[in-house]
């Protein structure tokens, strides 16, 4: 994961639950935004400040 210019350890998935993610990034101040999600309750999601 990178932001401005910042980079974190890799990891391979990141396991929460969609409205968990929104609440915490309407608390950080980003923007959380479903674009897929697929029968087995995967979903993946664009984060953006």
């Amino acid at each position: 994961m990178e932001y401005d210019g910042q980079y974190g350890q890799p990891f391979k998935l990141l396991h929460i639950d969609p409205d968990t993610l929104n609440n915490i990034a309407e608390e950080l101040d980003w923007k959380c935004k479903i674009l897929r999600t697929e029968e087995n309750g995967d979903y993946l999601v664009k984060l953006s400040k």
